[in-house]
């Protein structure tokens, strides 16, 4: 008879922390705030690492627009930006990132994403195409329920016969629901 007990209760608490943890993970994926809006623009200012051979630096700024694919499971961010690279080279890249958001309360959503990449590089005369993919980590810092700030480090690798360009950004920028 005890053992019938003891079966019982294990597997009662089992199902109450299956319940629990889902509770959790529902409220860690869903803002309130993304309910009002499934539209974000933004603009940000950049800092910039090229290393292709030897390392440049720079920086520029950039806008994005994003939105709401799966609710609180899957958003879709092109952006594109311009950047001053080493002071002989503007670099345009443009991106198009699938980004799985974290939300934490009310204030903060952070985001990891993946996704191709294009960037036109303009020196001197000469203008390069460049293809690769990108992955970004980043955060949403919530203002008010429309307004916050985007602070992203973003890592992207580009094709090219010689030997691939590798691209460190930082970012950070106001983003706005609209």
């Amino acid at each position: 008879m005890w053992r019938i007990t003891v079966t019982i209760l294990l597997v009662a608490e089992s199902a109450a922390a299956q319940h629990s943890y889902r509770v959790h993970m529902d409220h860690v994926n869903r803002s309130p705030h993304t309910e009002e809006s499934r539209v974000l623009l933004g603009i940000k200012g950049s800092y910039a690492s090229v290393h292709e051979g030897e390392r440049e630096q720079g920086g520029g700024a950039g806008i994005f627009a994003e939105t709401t694919l799966i609710h609180g499971w899957l958003e879709l961010e092109l952006s594109a930006q311009l950047l001053r690279i080493g002071g002989e080279a503007w670099e345009v890249p443009i991106d198009l990132l699938l980004k799985k958001p974290f939300c934490f309360g009310d204030f903060i959503q952070a985001y990891v994403g993946i996704g191709p990449a294009v960037a036109v590089v303009v020196a001197e005369s000469e203008r390069e195409t460049l293809v690769g993919g990108l992955i970004a980590v980043g955060a949403y810092l919530w203002v008010t329920p429309r307004f916050g700030w985007d602070v992203e480090v973003n890592y992207a690798v580009f094709g090219r016969a010689q030997e691939p360009v590798h691209d460190i950004t930082v970012s950070v920028g106001p983003a706005f629901r609209i």
